[in-house]
């Protein structure tokens, strides 16, 4: 599952200081830190965010996700990871061919890619409604 960043605001929670209905370009932006103090990683790597959290500002019961430095599995590439628990969440990412940030569905223990409705029978994460008025 992808969502564009015209689908979705983000609230995010930092040391005590909330900051609302940001773009997922400027979560990244004020994120982007973290991945640049983390050299060392190894490849699939998570590295928590202390004092931080999200939620999604069309979410009515503002279901919480941790975000986590992530180190992809190949290139030097490191993502930020919304996660629900240690095992589903978002990956937040640039996506090349349009230079926009995405958020794609994650599951730690998936080792291929599944189909959209494979996916769909699988997420218990809170999947943010597209297109809604934020």
């Amino acid at each position: 599952m992808i969502i564009d960043e015209a689908d979705v605001k983000i609230n995010l929670m930092c040391k005590d200081n909330l900051h609302s209905n940001l773009k997922l370009c400027e979560v990244e932006e004020f994120l982007s830190g973290y991945k640049q103090i983390h050299t060392n990683m190894k490849a699939r790597q998570m590295i928590k965010i202390d004092e931080t959290s999200i939620s999604f500002s069309g979410d009515a019961n503002q279901n919480v996700f941790y975000p986590y430095v992530y180190k992809t599995s190949e290139g030097n590439d490191k993502w930020i990871l919304f996660m629900k628990d240690d095992v589903e969440g978002y990956a937040l990412y640039k996506n090349p061919q349009t230079e926009k940030m995405q958020l794609a569905w994650y599951h730690r223990k998936l080792d291929k890619p599944l189909t959209p409705e494979e996916e769909e029978k699988i997420i218990t994460c809170y999947v943010p409604k597209k297109n809604s008025k934020r």
